[in-house]
């Protein structure tokens, strides 16, 4: 993969003028509600999204658009969890902490991290070992 095109990458998911670029909504897949019919609309703001270099090259190298994990987290599906990390985004939800949602991706599996913070203005994709 190109330098180059890793940099549009991230550079696409990661503009702070989320309103110059189109919106993550005309990116996710058109199934989205079969997919999620017990939460046809987002839990809760994503805020700002950024994507680490590290979990672009992923999401690049697997064929996976960031906004298909971002639709994913912010409908509850919270990928590889224990139970005991479901609870507490469950309670995360109802008193505003930090949301996570782990996610397997490609092969061999990548694992990918999605953070919101607890004030929601921001969403960090990840892999593990990124600051």
């Amino acid at each position: 993969m190109s330098s180059r095109r890793l940099r549009n990458t991230v550079a696409q998911f990661a503009t702070p003028n989320l309103h110059r670029r189109r919106s993550l909504a005309t990116v996710v897949t058109p199934d989205l509600h079969d997919r999620f019919p017990q939460h046809a609309l987002p839990l809760f703001a994503i805020g700002q999204v950024i994507v680490t270099p590290r979990a672009a090259a992923s999401l690049l190298q697997a064929g996976i658009a960031p906004a298909d994990l971002l639709a994913r987290h912010q409908h509850g599906d919270w990928g590889d969890l224990t139970a005991t990390e479901i609870a507490a985004n469950d309670l995360a939800l109802r008193c505003g902490q930090q949301i996570r949602s782990a996610y397997s991706i490609g092969a061999p599996p990548t694992p990918v991290w999605v953070v919101t913070d607890r004030d929601r203005c921001t969403t960090t994709l990840l892999v593990p070992g990124e600051a």
